[in-house]
């Protein structure tokens, strides 16, 4: 037969299975909890990742255009000081010439007659610069430095930074 005791040993085993069943059901509900917080924060982070990763694209995509146009600028510099020692160096070989032999044949205008010949004359403006305001006397051309003198030019062993 059952003996109190024995009745009183079940009831505080099933008060404790109850008490730990509680528990248990308590810090399962908060780690379902925690684990939806870290549900939220990982797909905040994952939109934070992929805004950044489009920044980065985008950046990259500039700085390949800003490249691009510094080599580009860099190059029309180029030409253009290549242009300016052609145009010095044409200068000091060639023999002064006069005014009249350089100012270039003067040219008729065309007429226009009809509507055919004025579609052709609007799509070809030519403007003529009179050679006497372009060019300059010896006198003056002495007023203008140099480009290729290296009395203004910094060091050589000194390095630019450009960024």
């Amino acid at each position: 037969m059952v003996n109190l005791d024995q009745v009183k040993l079940l009831d505080s085993k099933v008060t404790d299975i109850i008490s730990k069943a509680i528990k248990l059901e308590e810090k399962n509900n908060a780690l379902l909890q925690q684990n939806g917080e870290l549900k939220s924060k990982l797909d905040t982070n994952q939109k934070r990742i992929d805004d950044l990763e489009t920044h980065i694209i985008r950046f990259r995509e500039d700085q390949e255009r800003i490249e691009e146009s510094i080599l580009a600028t860099l190059e029309k510099i180029n030409q253009f000081g290549e242009a300016i020692n052609n145009k010095l160096s044409k200068k000091t070989s060639s023999p002064k010439t006069s005014k009249a032999a350089l100012e270039p044949p003067a040219q008729e205008p065309m007429p226009v007659s009809s509507d055919e010949d004025s579609e052709i004359a609007d799509e070809k403006v030519c403007f003529e610069i009179p050679a006497s305001d372009t060019l300059q006397d010896e006198e003056t051309m002495d007023d203008i430095p140099d480009p290729l003198d290296d009395t203004d030019m910094p060091a050589s062993d000194v390095e630019l930074d450009i960024y």
